[in-house]
């Protein structure tokens, strides 16, 4: 039986992880901080449809479940711990999630949304080629090769 290398780490994407999840932890603080928007120059109107009055609340979600989720996910993956795809698979779906909920519920799509749509997919398409596979004749899992 022929044996297979050691899985190599996912750097590419333990990096676009940690970028992602440092910008909303940024941008989610800054809305922390100053919940009327004004540092990152958003108005307290496009919140309306909205049951919010502030940022606060989303600043607070922005940076702790979606940057914390992804930084968690970049760290798992660059130090491969155990189930690290699956974590990195779930960051990619709270990110995905969280830019689905925000233009529903402002009801307006506003130009970063898509490209962080898009860079939830990206994640998600990188970490899933990683998934264990099984061989050609159905036996065992072969790990994907790892980049």
């Amino acid at each position: 039986m022929k044996r297979t290398a050691p899985p190599q780490r996912l750097h590419g994407p333990a990096i676009l992880f940690l970028l992602t999840g440092l910008a909303a932890v940024i941008g989610g603080g800054l809305l922390v901080v100053r919940p009327d928007g004004g540092w990152l120059g958003m108005s307290r109107t496009l919140l309306e449809p909205t049951p919010f009055g502030s940022f606060l609340i989303p600043g607070l979600v922005l940076t702790l479940v979606v940057g914390g989720s992804q930084v968690a996910a970049g760290l798992a993956l660059a130090q491969r711990r155990k189930n690290d795809v699956q974590l990195a698979l779930g960051a990619a779906l709270v990110l995905a999630g969280w830019i689905a909920i925000q233009a529903l519920m402002l009801g307006v799509i506003i130009w970063l949304q898509p490209l962080i749509f898009l860079i939830a997919i990206l994640e998600a398409g990188m970490t899933a080629s990683a998934l264990p596979r099984k061989d050609r004749r159905g036996r065992g899992h072969v790990r994907a090769s790892r980049a």
